[in-house]
């Protein structure tokens, strides 16, 4: 998959402003906040893991509290829960049927199963109406409204539309195309 420069500058503008906001917020286990030394490779007062980073998916999560393993009674990214009585190896028992966000793209070809988050934003594909983050909901990428039929891959590049920023090649991301583009061509 081809990625502009622009997709780049703004995804990296994004995941700075969305970590640097993220500093020493309340909300970790417990309502505490983060270390301020998180990240920087030493195990301090707090942590449970400081891989050097503060980034989450890795082994150790962005807040250095978890070392993102399923069943440590903690909801980490891949995971739809952790430690809960109705959960099963971080599989949220309670949701039936084939179609969580009703999309119109099935359960299955949306990852459920694989813990995938196309957009890194925390909400798993398959509970999640824009996995991309382009501006064009899942329910428009999937192609059609039978959820038994794969989604639609428009450049043929093997990513579905509904996981591609930029699904028809052209190396203009989807959200720049669609955001003064009111009738949809």
């Amino acid at each position: 998959m081809k990625r502009s420069a622009l997709h780049s500058l703004i995804l990296a503008f994004i995941l700075s402003v969305g970590f640097s906001a993220c500093e020493g917020v309340s909300g970790g286990p417990g309502g505490s906040t983060t270390s301020a030394n998180c990240g920087n490779g030493t195990l301090d007062s707090g942590e449970v893991c400081d891989d050097g980073n503060r980034v989450s998916g890795d082994g150790c999560s962005a807040d250095c509290r978890s070392t993102e393993y399923c069943g440590n009674n903690i909801t980490d990214i891949g995971e739809e829960c952790d430690g809960e009585e109705w959960c099963l190896n971080c599989i949220d028992t309670r949701i039936t049927g084939n179609d969580q966000d009703n999309d119109t793209i099935s359960n299955d070809d949306e990852g459920r199963l694989s813990g995938i988050d196309t957009d890194t934003d925390g909400k798993l594909d398959f509970n999640d109406t824009d996995s991309d983050n382009d501006g064009i909901p899942d329910s428009v990428e999937a192609g059609d409204s039978d959820i038994n039929t794969p989604p639609v891959d428009s450049d043929g590049d093997g990513i579905p539309d509904f996981r591609d920023p930029d699904s028809d090649d052209d190396g203009i991301p989807d959200l720049i195309e669609t955001a003064d583009d009111a009738d949809g061509d």
